[in-house]
């Protein structure tokens, strides 16, 4: 059974954690003292800055997001957070000008001469193909998976010519409270850990890779940036009029191949041992390395038994863009 409670699951607002200046990447941000804190606002104004943030540009309606306790701890305010009934810790300074929505523990994995964490240094053994297979495991409301894809947009599109990087999605039986809120059967063996319209909208991310594959990119970056889990029942249409899309075929392809595309899918999930969300599948084996375009298209590139001249293509990277967290 999967813990409904993510160990660092911010919602939508983890993905500040590109977006913002100064990150740190310490366990507690242990370099500061506690002696050092200068608190310039509030207990009360640290919670309000930050809810006010994530409701203003990340789609969080105002019920959804809540501040259980606020304390100080090495130098910073650290707040427990609810977001969309999931938990979280993260931090914010002293000031209330710099979000960090969790911390890194590199105590161990970055210490010098470890062997703990892959990297782009050493690259790992994928086996190689003649035509690489490469599957993507994601949710479509799980904030590492959202980063992940957009991480591998551009990937697909420089490599589209030569390999085919498919959406597939993360697929629990018996979750939480079970049908209808979080099962699209009576016999909950086809969840979702984000409800039931997480669920609906990965059946109609399969639709419209299946309908148009050369928009399905386009529409999955535009619903990461404007829908939510709560509101895309309403919310995607206007996504997929804006790319082009058929509606009406989408939706006639989730009802009537929904339950089809979710039990291929958790079937891959059994065969291949994947729990969680964000995935990267090469030629059967997990990819470990970073996310970012770059780090993607090279273990891509490196299951090709003769590198195509596409894999020469330099793309731009933002690893701070796509943390080393998954739902699961």
């Amino acid at each position: 059974m999967v813990n409904k409670t993510e160990k660092f699951f911010g919602v939508t607002i983890i993905i500040l954690a590109g977006l913002l200046a100064g990150s740190i990447y310490t366990k507690g941000f242990g370099s500061v003292g506690d002696k050092l804190f200068n608190r310039n606002i509030s207990y009360d104004e640290a919670k309000e800055k930050v809810i006010a943030y994530a409701v203003a540009n990340f789609n969080i309606p105002q019920d959804d997001i809540s501040v259980s306790e606020v304390k100080e701890e090495n130098g910073l305010y650290k707040l427990s957070l609810k977001v969309q009934g999931q938990d979280a810790e993260s931090y914010l300074t002293a000031d209330g000008k710099l979000f960090f929505p969790y911390a890194y523990d590199i105590q161990e994995s970055q210490v010098a001469g470890t062997e703990t964490e892959a990297s782009s240094s050493t690259p790992q053994d994928i086996p190689k193909s003649a035509n690489p297979e490469v599957m993507l495991f994601t949710m479509s409301f799980c904030p590492y998976g959202n980063v992940a894809e957009d991480a591998i947009k551009p990937v697909a599109e420089a490599l589209g010519n030569v390999v085919e990087i498919e959406p597939h999605y993360v697929i629990y039986s018996d979750y939480a409270t079970g049908y209808p809120d979080y099962c699209l059967d009576e016999a909950n063996q086809l969840c979702s850990m984000h409800g039931i319209n997480e669920l609906n909208q990965n059946i109609r991310e399969s639709c419209v890779y299946e309908l148009s594959k050369a928009k399905f990119w386009d529409f999955l970056f535009q619903i990461n940036q404007q829908c939510s889990v709560n509101n895309v029942e309403t919310c995607w249409e206007g996504v997929a009029k804006s790319q082009g899309l058929d509606t009406t075929a989408i939706s006639s392809c989730a009802q009537n191949k929904g339950e089809q595309f979710s039990q291929a899918d958790k079937s891959l999930n059994e065969e291949y041992a994947i729990s969680g969300s964000p995935v990267l599948l090469i030629n059967g084996v997990i990819y470990e390395g970073a996310r970012t375009p770059e780090d993607y298209k090279n273990a891509i590139c490196s299951a090709f038994i003769t590198r195509p001249q596409e894999c020469e293509a330099q793309l731009e990277n933002n690893a701070q863009a796509a943390p080393a967290g998954s739902c699961e």
